[in-house]
């Protein structure tokens, strides 16, 4: 977790600064013996003087945010940051042209702003932004039939659907009515009754998204007649609920699987499986994971507007490596890092 305070003050970034190479006097000097494979392509002829980001500090601030660009693609961020208080005002600054890249949620309608393409998250900064189920841990065993209807419920859900009810929550329709919209006829026992606890509380988290996912769950258990309290969690998202759920604060949730602590090192799209043993070993047993994890990538989505793409011939995180100084080790496929810049 990064402090962004401790890094750089709220900024207010100038217009992307362009360099323009000049011309070669002569041809390129041959270097060594030519190679049979395919050459590769000449450096574009403008590059960025620097990658200025914008985002809210929630989305900054995480392991794939300002910290995962450096970590992941080497690219130094940390001192071109306009922090603001809205997605709005991320495409704003991307399409006035203070910022390169814009960091929202992809759940958030930003994300699909007129005039912004979103890269593509190349070298994976996280394995997994998906949505799974969470309870207490395995001594409870009376939770099982409440993780087996969430996990029906999360694999019913999809990024589409997630994005219009959070826009539907954005434009004043009342979120228990968004949620109940959500839940699908299979996400329900056959006799209106789960075989459970007759109660039940519901961990929720700071964002559309972590209030989206709380009134989905709650909206799936009610619905067996289960009487839900919701606990106002706060903090960042997945870590603050596991820590609820594992010090018996609530008894169940809807997280991302990849924002679960230590979430980088595990490989959740690999082997599900082996992800829940080894995250649920680390907590000794006090939490349990679902068996599903949602189908959709609900994670961070990095937007540049559609005349940077084009002019810098930029479509996915790394392309930046190119156009951009690069001030970090690149760590490619996880087999060492190779030094650019």
């Amino acid at each position: 977790m990064i402090a962004l305070g401790s890094l750089v003050a709220v900024a207010s970034v100038g217009s992307i600064g362009v360099f323009t190479a000049p011309e070669p006097d002569g041809p390129p000097a041959q270097l060594g013996p030519p190679s049979e494979e395919e050459p590769l392509p000449p450096p574009p002829d403008e590059v960025l003087a620097a990658v200025a980001v914008v985002g809210l500090p929630e989305a900054l601030e995480r392991a794939d945010g300002v910290a995962g660009l450096t970590r992941v693609y080497g690219i130094d961020v940390t001192g071109d940051l306009e922090v603001v208080a809205s997605e709005v005002e991320v495409t704003a600054a991307l399409l006035d042209g203070r910022s390169v890249v814009g960091v929202v949620s992809a759940v958030s309608p930003a994300a699909t702003a007129e005039g912004l393409v979103a890269l593509v998250d190349d070298l994976g900064l996280v394995d997994a932004h998906r949505i799974v189920a969470l309870t207490a841990g395995a001594d409870r065993t009376e939770l099982a039939p409440v993780r087996e209807l969430l996990d029906q419920q999360v694999a019913a859900l999809d990024l589409a659907t997630l994005r219009a009810a959070v826009s539907s929550a954005a434009a004043g329709t009342p979120l228990d009515e968004v949620a109940a919209e959500l839940v699908t006829p299979s996400a329900a026992v056959p006799n209106g009754e789960v075989s459970g606890p007759a109660q039940l509380r519901v961990a929720s988290w700071d964002g559309p998204l972590g209030a989206l996912l709380a009134a989905i769950a709650v909206a799936t258990l009610e619905r067996t007649g289960v009487e839900v309290e919701v606990i106002p969690i706060g903090g960042e998202g997945a870590a603050d609920v596991v820590a609820a759920v594992s010090e018996g604060q609530a008894d169940a949730a809807l997280v991302i699987a990849g924002e679960l602590p230590d979430a980088v090192e595990l490989p959740w799209t690999r082997n599900l499986e082996a992800a829940r043993d080894a995250f649920q070993g680390r907590f000794e047993g006090q939490v349990t994971l679902g068996a599903v994890l949602g189908p959709d990538d609900v994670g961070l989505r990095y937007l540049v507007t559609e005349d940077v793409a084009a002019r810098f011939g930029v479509a996915r995180l790394s392309d930046l490596i190119g156009v951009a100084p690069a001030t970090a080790p690149v760590d490619v496929d996880g087999g060492g890092v190779r030094e650019d810049g």
